[in-house]
């Protein structure tokens, strides 16, 4: 472990973090620090996952290159209520999709309930837990293919997602990458915390399932329809045979193209 690189604190909202050549999880790691007396928000980047985690028990696939990093944080010291906490994983979305354009990458959208995609593959994942004896915090755990290509992953990888290098035929320098996106995260948490009535329609527009056929499996089983987008509150809307049907959380595969 060692100190952030230099500027990285200066230049963002952070307050404290670490820097790791190499761990398992960045959100685990994360849980385990959160419990105690840390400045808020603190920033834990590993250079290489060996064990990265996603929704549920899926695993992060990373090769070297891709920007993977957690931040603990306190949403009451940006304004944004509990009640607003099912929203979280839309508003980081959203940031991560404005900073991409804000990078003239194109065709970039949101793709419910915590993934960013590019070109229709998943270029990015967002995981948000909370900190078991420290219910104040959270750890938001986010995942970028940045250089990495993924042209040696598993077939079954390449078939889902890209990477910032295979569409673009660039590489990004991580650490003024990773800054600004801080502060585009810094802006639109302050912003939901604010003014969260600005987001469903972000959420709406950016929304990449709007009007594809998906099954969605949830406590209640699962079911087929036509999703028709993304509710004030951040449930997926989906027509189904029987009428519209309300999904707060759950798995969704895309049945079309």
């Amino acid at each position: 472990m060692t100190d952030l690189p230099a500027g990285l604190l200066q230049q963002s909202f952070l307050a404290g973090g670490e820097f790791h050549y190499e761990l398992n999880s960045t959100s685990t790691r994360a849980l385990e620090v959160g419990a105690g007396d840390i400045p808020l928000p603190y920033l834990i980047w590993a250079e290489q996952q060996a064990a990265g985690r996603g929704r549920g028990h899926n695993i992060w696939w990373a090769g070297p290159g891709a920007l993977t990093f957690t931040i603990l944080l306190s949403p009451q010291s940006l304004g944004i209520a509990p009640a607003q906490w099912p929203g979280l994983s839309l508003c980081v979305g959203t940031a991560i999709c404005q900073f991409l354009q804000r990078m003239q990458i194109p065709d970039v959208r949101l793709k419910w309930p915590n993934d960013v995609y590019l070109s229709s593959r998943k270029v990015c994942g967002v995981l948000i837990e909370s900190v078991a004896c420290r219910p104040d915090r959270l750890a938001i755990g986010i995942g970028i293919n940045v250089n990495n290509s993924l042209l040696n992953a598993p077939p079954e990888i390449q078939q889902r997602a890209t990477s910032l290098v295979d569409v673009l035929s660039t590489t990004h320098s991580l650490v003024p990458f990773l800054t600004g996106l801080l502060q585009e995260l810094d802006s639109v948490l302050t912003l939901f915390g604010r003014a969260p009535k600005e987001f469903p329609p972000l959420w709406r527009d950016l929304c990449w399932l709007t009007g594809r056929q998906v099954r969605m499996t949830d406590v209640r089983g699962s079911v087929t329809g036509t999703v028709l987008g993304i509710a004030d509150d951040g449930a997926l809307r989906v027509r189904l045979p029987e009428g519209e049907s309300r999904f707060v959380s759950g798995t969704v595969e895309p049945l079309s193209a």
